[in-house]
């Protein structure tokens, strides 16, 4: 399932009713990524306990050949399985999923309750009659895109001026 959150977001006010209708398959098609996700990060959290466990009792059977020592201790064996390049590999593997399901679950809220919020708060305008003009209605799409347009402006300026360097600050000033 492909999801595309920047489309998700987008509110058309022309079609609220469309908007609407469409609300609770876009929120089940977050939830049930996020629920992937999740179950993701829960099966490698299985993983790494079972290759914790199997590279601990490695150490318990043949210890001279693992840790090169008769009678490991606690912290000998946690080194041991922690730096075995299986184990950091899944452990990678757990973090980048967990990233991704903290993503995952912004995204469902966004779609879920920002959006819904969104569409309500623009039926009541509607419904106030906000949208009506006396005889030269606005054309909000357009108007919409006009400032993202400045928007996007502002922040490539702000940028540029970000990177500028003290030293071409002050050669400024």
């Amino acid at each position: 399932m492909e999801l595309d959150y920047a489309a998700d977001l987008h509110i058309n006010p022309d079609e609220l009713d469309v908007e609407l209708l469409c609300q609770p398959d876009l929120s089940r098609k977050y939830a049930h990524n996020l629920t992937q996700k999740k179950k993701l990060v829960a099966k490698l959290e299985e993983q790494i306990k079972v290759m914790k466990a199997e590279l601990t009792r490695r150490v318990m059977i043949k210890p001279m050949k693992t840790v090169k020592k008769d009678n490991p201790t606690g912290p000998l064996i946690e080194a041991y399985y922690r730096t075995r390049p299986e184990y950091r590999e899944l452990k990678a593997q757990w973090i980048e999923a967990v990233s991704d399901a903290e993503y995952a679950e912004l995204a469902y809220k966004a779609v879920t309750f920002d959006r819904k919020q969104a569409l309500a708060d623009l039926v009541q305008l509607h419904h106030d009659q906000y949208f009506a003009g006396p005889s030269d209605p606005r054309d909000l799409s357009k108007e919409w895109k006009a400032r993202n347009s400045r928007e996007r402006s502002n922040e490539a300026v702000s940028k540029a001026m970000k990177t500028k360097t003290r030293k071409e600050i002050t050669n400024e000033a």
